[in-house]
């Protein structure tokens, strides 16, 4: 059953703050650093440039560039020519010495790139395939961004197009994500009509962008558009077929991309923002050590880097941002900058490699049986900036010396560019994951439980923790003691993800509670969430209890919900590797409206009539396996409602978004309930695969003279009895 429905909550919920409470709380919160700091670069960045921009023209830019090559013993040369004979001869000059000279530094080195290609022609025929397809098709010049429509960009770009609605698009355009594939398919396949794009996108850029100021001199799209054209000149640097043109605007953009990030470091947001910009600095400052401001910007990228690791990077290697798609992006930027440092020769601080090995332990451990991460917070499994998880474990083993990682089979890019002729062929051996047995990473509030015997090895990751980076909440969801649950190697209960950052209904809805698998009080959320990246004064959850033995894994935790003021306990019990328990209690003095929900994947789901309770189905019809799927029983009350919601317009409900700016109607369940004072739910869920007889599935509740409650379930001919003590839940049937 379908439902598009508004809830009209009857208890009474504290007022949301006013927004001058809220800005007033943001600044409170904010250091005198950060605020001076953020100041200073609008001054700096928003005004000084516009001026400069009005009294230069461009060849301001070729002239300010040369004079600082002049400082430079091997391009003293092409810099007098410059001002001797022109800038014809001058960029020439450059283009000979550039070509001609040697350097160790990835992505710059022109063995890896020679030994790298040979590889992919001889090793990697699917990824060559899809860099191929995939940048000729980037030669028709049509842009899509977010699941908008293509926009034709035409031969002249408009690098700022009034046609985008959300500034997210201009930053990707201006993050010249596909120069690199541009750059590889012209030396894979001798193809000039993608070496012409690349050298035309650069010289357009380059020309169209001097100004900085706006969305274009974003730092961080600055910092991924140096790192797109490092990349692919890197990959042309040496083969002398880049024009003398090409090698000027690389330096130009280099120069001028690498200067503004040095003096624009975003240490007043504080966030992986910093990570990626610190890395871009190495990156040019390792590629090129001889320019004049090199020293600058390897000293300003290191501490950055330096500084970010102890400030994002909680002591059990989880990222402090509470996204796993962040902490798999800025694990892949520290371990890209572990690769300059050590190709041009620079030392690796001793402190980076445990930490970077702690991240890796931690994907490990959260990467769900297909191979994909938990979908926590701001997580996105389909995203330019975000790598596969195969992809980062591969250039992990590679780099920090790894053991037992997975690498998996899809095309893999970004591996590739690092790895070179390193990264693992199709036919090799690949690594898999070593995780077994349960793992706490209590820094990081993630509980997994998991099941290592059977057929089932179900896999629970549970939120226990804090709602995000205290300092910088932006990529946190109002998610706390949600959980997401896999068995037979299939995601069976999922977070939905994240849809847009853009401030509205769907940025709210995918950050709230509604979007996730936990309980819900009056309609609003766990924390008051404002604006696109805001959240006033969140809290998060605090872990009771855990443990895995005797065929039992468990965890138990709570959480305040600060607008209401109800206090949620939920309690999670894996039985035998299969089997998951989830007990309910939500107490406070007054009446309050309950919603307790389950988010499915794209799978189809009914309801069945079951002897105690209400039976939910959902099978992998779409796609899929119909085989395959889950049973959930819920011990309801009367009074209760149980609905299924997909697809929900007003209010939004029932969609899952794998894909930045694409959502897919999807299942939820919802479970309403209003209580006085306290409300407790008990349900189960069973994985099955072929023809299970669920008719057979029960779940009884009853209460011992110490109030604690006894679960008994039975699927088929298995009979279980636990009881929930307070510290942990104890076998009574089959007795162990």
């Amino acid at each position: 059953m379908n439902a598009n429905r508004t809830h009209t909550p009857s208890g009474m919920s504290a007022a949301p703050p006013s927004v001058l409470r809220l800005y007033i709380d943001l600044v409170s919160q904010t250091s005198l650093a950060q605020l001076s700091r953020r100041a200073r670069r609008i001054v700096k960045n928003k005004v000084f440039p516009g001026l400069r921009a009005f009294l230069r023209s461009a060849a301001d830019s070729e002239r300010r560039l040369y004079r600082r090559l002049a400082a430079s013993s091997h391009l003293e040369r092409a810099a007098r020519l410059y001002f001797e004979s022109g800038s014809r001869a001058a960029s020439e000059e450059l283009a000979r010495v550039l070509e001609a000279s040697e350097t160790e530094a990835w992505p710059v080195n022109a063995t890896f790139w020679s030994a790298a290609i040979k590889a992919l022609r001889e090793t990697h025929a699917e990824l060559a395939e899809s860099i191929t397809v995939r940048a000729r098709e980037s030669l028709k010049r049509e842009f899509t961004s977010e699941g908008s429509p293509k926009l034709a960009l035409g031969q002249v770009i408009d690098w700022q197009p009034g046609e985008f609605d959300h500034c997210e698009k201009t930053y990707a355009l201006n993050r010249l994500y596909h120069l690199p594939l541009l750059a590889i398919a012209a030396r894979l396949n001798d193809d000039g009509r993608c070496l012409e794009e690349f050298e035309d996108l650069l010289h357009q850029w380059v020309n169209s962008n001097t100004d900085r100021r706006g969305k274009p001199w974003n730092e961080l799209t600055t910092a991924l558009r140096l790192n797109s054209i490092l990349l692919a000149y890197g990959c042309l640097r040496g083969t002398g077929r880049l024009g003398a043109r090409a090698h000027l605007d690389v330096m130009l953009a280099l120069t001028s991309h690498a200067d503004y990030l040095a003096a624009n470091l975003e240490y007043d947001i504080l966030n992986n923002h910093l990570v990626f910009e610190g890395r871009s600095l190495i990156e040019a400052a390792c590629a090129f050590p001889r320019l004049p401001g090199a020293k600058r910007w390897l000293k300003r990228g290191m501490a950055a880097l330096d500084r970010e690791l102890a400030h994002q990077v909680r002591h059990d290697g989880c990222h402090a941002e509470q996204s796993t798609g962040y902490h798999m992006q800025v694990l892949q930027e520290y371990l890209t900058a572990v690769a300059i440092l050590r190709s041009g020769g620079s030392a690796v601080p001793a402190q980076w490699e445990p930490a970077l090995q702690r991240m890796t332990d931690f994907l490990v451990e959260i990467t769900r049986p297909d191979g994909t991460p938990p979908m926590q917070g701001d997580t996105a499994l389909h995203d330019p900036q975000t790598p596969y998880v195969e992809e980062v474990l591969c250039c992990a083993a590679s780099i920090l010396g790894c053991s037992g990682l997975y690498a998996g089979e899809r095309p893999m890019l970004r591996a590739f560019c690092l790895l070179g002729d390193k990264l693992p062929s199709p036919t090799a051996e690949v690594f898999r994951t070593k995780a077994s047995g349960s793992r706490l990473f209590p820094d990081g509030g993630c509980c997994i439980l998991r099941g290592d015997t059977g057929d089932a090895r179900a896999m629970v990751s549970f939120d226990c923790g804090p709602f995000a980076l205290e300092d910088s909440p932006a990529h946190g969801h109002a998610d706390a003691l949600s959980f997401e649950f896999s068995a037979f190697g299939r995601n069976l209960v999922v977070d939905p993800g994240v849809f847009t950052y853009q401030a509205g209904r769907w940025r709210d809805f995918f950050r709230g509670t509604r979007a996730h698998n936990t309980i819900g009080v009056d309609g609003t959320d766990q924390v008051h969430l404002w604006g696109a990246f805001r959240a006033y004064r969140p809290n998060g959850a605090r872990l009771l209890s855990w443990g895995d033995e005797g065929g039992l894994a468990w965890a138990d935790a709570e959480y305040l919900h600060r607008a209401s003021g109800v206090v949620h306990r939920r309690r999670l019990v894996l039985l035998e590797s299969r089997l998951l328990l989830i007990a309910d209690r939500l107490w406070r003095t007054r009446a309050h409206d309950f919603c307790w929900r389950l988010h499915f994947p794209l799978y189809a789901a009914e309801f069945r009539a079951n002897q105690c309770g209400h039976l939910l189905i959902v099978r992998a019809a779409r796609g899929g396996d119909s085989a395959c799927g889950l049973a959930v029983l819920c011990h309801s009350a009367e009074g209760d409602l149980l609905e299924i919601v997909e697809g929900s317009e007003d209010p939004p409900q029932g969609w899952i978004s794998y894909a930045k700016g694409v959502k897919e109607a999807a299942p939820v369940l919802e479970w309403t309930r209003r209580a006085e004072r306290e409300a407790t739910f008990f349900s189960a869920l069973f994985p099955f695969q072929g023809d299970t007889l669920l008719d057979e599935f029960s779940l009884h509740v009853a209460g011992d003279p110490a109030g604690e409650p006894i679960l008994g379930v039975r699927v088929g001919p298995k009979e279980y009895e636990l009881r929930l003590e307070e510290n942990r839940p104890v076998w009574l049937k089959p007795s162990r």
